[in-house]
């Protein structure tokens, strides 16, 4: 019951078979005529710790559900955007990579405080700047992600933040509210990912 917009060309869809669920399959999918062709096989993919939530994207499924809250340990299900690849080092020569990509340092963080009037957004500090934030995520601490637009771009306060799709620590371990496949499979998704 989600609607595609017309000029989306590629899908990245992870389904899980409830709400509490943890485990799910991520899937890669393009635009054929007026239908849509499977690229590669499906992967293993682990969602939040206490399965998902209904977040808030460009569709939210009309079903009813737990809503995706800040520190629910919840991935958000709905229809996203997918934002800006980054990480500390690109896994490959970047003429390969057609996907928008940003560098992480220690200066940048996707802040989740709420109270922070730049919640849930990147931000690269300053030398000296005092953050406005009591919470944020160090992306210097992903060697590689995909931001999942969620609760953007006028993001709600405690509506949830700092979404990715990165690398798991393993099969079994559960992400704190993103998505999480295997490292080589993320490097796959961002090869084929294209703004076209």
């Amino acid at each position: 019951g989600l609607r595609v917009p017309a000029a989306t060309r590629q899908l990245v869809v992870v389904t899980a078979a409830t709400w509490q669920t943890t485990a799910g399959r991520l899937r890669r999918f393009e635009r054929e005529g007026d239908g849509w062709r499977a690229v590669g096989a499906p992967i293993p993919a682990r969602l939040g710790a206490h399965g998902l939530g209904r977040g808030r994207g460009v569709a939210v499924p009309a079903l009813s559900g737990p809503e995706k809250r800040e520190g629910d340990h919840r991935s958000p299900a709905g229809l996203f955007a997918l934002g800006a690849a980054f990480g500390r080092a690109l896994p490959f020569p970047p003429a390969e990579l057609r996907w928008p990509w940003r560098a992480a340092s220690s200066s940048d963080h996707f802040v989740d405080d709420p109270a922070s009037p730049q919640y849930n957004r990147w931000v690269t500090l300053t030398p000296g700047q005092v953050p406005s934030w009591t919470r944020a995520e160090a992306l210097a601490a992903y060697e590689l992600g995909l931001i999942v637009e969620h609760n953007s771009p006028d993001p709600v306060p405690g509506a949830g933040s700092a979404i990715f799709l990165h690398p798991w620590a393993s099969p079994e371990t559960t992400p704190a509210g993103c998505t999480a496949v295997e490292r080589g499979e993320l490097v796959t998704l961002l090869r084929w990912l294209d703004p076209t």
